[in-house]
């Protein structure tokens, strides 16, 4: 029996609009049969979409939770921000915080997770707004220490290291400024404190390797490892084994709080 997963146009869903500081997030949303057990955001890398967790979103429908899965800034029917600070690892999380009080409840807490650039998100949001964030989740993106120096993108290419990301040099300009207000807004001393769980790729993930998940205990304190059979779109190459990691996680988050 396949996985089952959501269709374009799938009737289980809704793909409605609100807005968040200043501007409009377009989201798919999920409801259970019964009262959800929480809410949970999920939230897509690049190049993605909210419909890139289409695995994701009917299993954990049909465990009892509601499902929210905006589209990014500049995605799909979200606004496209004209300014640079949009685009800060700080801006999308305060979107998002600001977001789930829209579509949930005032000062109601949620549980957030993402993959790829959608889990620096979901880590963003759970240091930046913990009273906001029951529990956080990513797919395959760890939590990164700050580090003291700051090495070149053309330096890390020259020495052969995340050289997928090469494309990149001809838009060097304005952003590395931006980069340099972005890292300002971590503080090294942040600890996620709420329960986390981080799903590495075991095969090869040339986008985010597992090596840089070393560490991260030390930063998350509440932290359960998973590792999957799949490269860096693990949701949708080994969405049985997500599906089943997320269930148990869950499961455990259900007993703690």
């Amino acid at each position: 029996m396949g996985i089952d997963k959501l269709t374009p146009h799938d009737p289980r869903v809704r793909y409605l609009t609100a807005p968040a500081r200043g501007k409009t997030y377009g989201y798919l949303l999920a409801d259970p049969a019964d009262a959800p057990i929480d809410t949970i955001l999920l939230l897509h890398g690049f190049p993605d979409l909210s419909f890139g967790w289409r695995y994701q979103i009917p299993h954990l429908v049909s465990l009892g939770y509601r499902v929210v899965a905006p589209d990014a800034v500049g995605y799909a029917s979200t606004d496209a921000a004209q300014e640079l600070e949009a685009y800060t690892t700080a801006s999308p999380a305060d979107d998002i915080a600001g977001l789930a009080q829209r579509v949930v409840s005032p000062g109601a807490a949620v549980i957030v997770g993402g993959h790829d650039m959608g889990g620096e998100t979901c880590w963003q949001v759970a240091a930046r707004h913990p009273q906001l964030v029951k529990a956080v989740f990513s797919v395959c993106t760890p939590v990164l220490e700050v580090g003291d120096t700051h090495t070149p993108l053309e330096d890390l290419i020259a020495a052969g290291k995340w050289t997928h990301f090469g494309y990149q040099l001809q838009l060097i300009g304005p952003a590395a400024l931006n980069w340099a207000a972005g890292a300002a807004q971590k503080d090294k001393a942040v600890r996620i404190r709420m329960p986390a769980l981080f799903i590495a790729a075991a095969a090869e993930d040339g986008a985010v390797p597992p090596s840089l998940a070393e560490g991260m205990g030390k930063i998350v304190l509440d932290l359960t490892s998973g590792l999957v059979q799949a490269g860096h779109w693990a949701l949708w190459q080994a969405p049985a084994a997500i599906n089943e990691t997320l269930e148990g996680w869950l499961n455990s988050v259900a007993q703690k709080t």
